[in-house]
């Protein structure tokens, strides 16, 4: 992808998920790469690049902080995916201090040098329960204290942006991938299959739209460089499709021969959980030159084929004490 080679580009929350996909993305394009975490210590997904990284520690929300960073470094482009997700035990308020507040501090120092884009990670949770396949001109219901900041925070976003910095919020639908903490659903059925243990779960009725990491690290690698489109715009990142729980399941029970482990009706279904959702991602490809790549099955298989190559790691992201 071009346009990449020696940009300074900064991206906040590295350490995750998804941030560490980036990363080395950023890193294969020759980017000039400042990243932040919570920690000193680099984050196990990016240890072997450690060389290569200007590695700040960041906590949100602080102003002077991410002034000074920005002041230091210049990023022509911020990726910012540091938030605090749904999975934390956290209140109303700390949701809001991090992903509102630690929004603005971000895009304002951003904006102050001068750096020409500036893309967030938004949510499938600021759409809440609402008829698919959910377009970004739909009219949001967040769902939840964390559904509500990241709306909030997208709002802010759209408000503060200007001509000087393009700003464009992804929301993403359900991400999956290798190096995925245990917690989230693919990777907490690998664990359970490898091991032949007992996986509880709903029924698995309900549709997903389920976007495999790579495709969203295209997306977002077109965001940070969009010079069409308005100054600030939403998009959705998903595969446009419905895929059923049970049958998501069942394509990772059947590479370990291990659909007998799967418990259907186990648990109850979440009390707001919608019975199908699935974007609309129209905007992406028109507006980004953006579709998805990876067949759900590929996805499944390539995540399969990491979990099994990497038992040490998959052991400490399982049991990180």
């Amino acid at each position: 992808m071009a346009n990449w080679k020696h940009r300074k580009v900064l991206v906040t929350g590295a350490g995750g998920f998804i941030g560490g996909h980036l990363v080395r993305a950023l890193l294969t394009e020759g980017a000039d790469i400042c990243i932040t975490t919570l920690t000193v210590a680099p984050p196990f997904r990016l240890r072997e690049y450690r060389g290569q990284l200007r590695h700040d520690v960041l906590t949100l929300p602080d102003a002077a902080a991410a002034r000074d960073l920005c002041e230091s470094f210049q990023p022509e482009t911020v990726f910012h995916l540091a938030a605090l997700l749904p999975t934390a035990n956290a209140s109303a308020e700390e949701f809001s201090q991090v992903n509102v507040e630690g929004t603005k501090d971000m895009f304002e120092s951003a904006e102050a040098i001068g750096a020409a884009h500036f893309v967030a990670l938004g949510s499938t949770w600021e759409y809440g329960p609402l008829r698919s396949p959910i377009r970004e001109d739909a009219e949001e219901m967040p769902q939840g204290d964390y559904g509500k900041s990241k709306y909030e925070a997208t709002r802010l976003l759209q408000r503060l942006s200007d001509e000087r910095t393009r700003t464009t919020v992804l929301r993403l639908s359900t991400v999956y991938g290798p190096e995925q903490e245990a917690g989230m659903f693919i990777p907490s059925c690998i664990a359970a299959c490898m091991a032949h243990e007992p996986f509880p779960m709903s029924a698995g009725e309900q549709q997903l739209d389920f976007i495999y990491v790579a495709d969203v690290v295209r997306g977002l690698l077109k965001a940070g460089i969009r010079e069409e489109g308005e100054t600030f715009e939403i998009v959705n990142l998903g595969s446009g499709k419905p895929r059923a729980l049970r049958d998501v399941a069942r394509l990772v029970a059947r590479e370990f021969d291990a659909e007998h482990c799967l418990q259907f009706g186990a648990k109850p279904y979440h009390p707001h959980e919608p019975s199908t959702r699935y974007f609309s991602i129209e905007k992406a490809s028109a507006l980004l030159g953006w579709y998805p790549e990876t067949p759900l099955e590929k996805g499944i298989m390539q995540t399969i084929e990491w979990y099994r190559s990497h038992p040490p790691l998959v052991s400490a992201m399982m049991d990180p004490a």
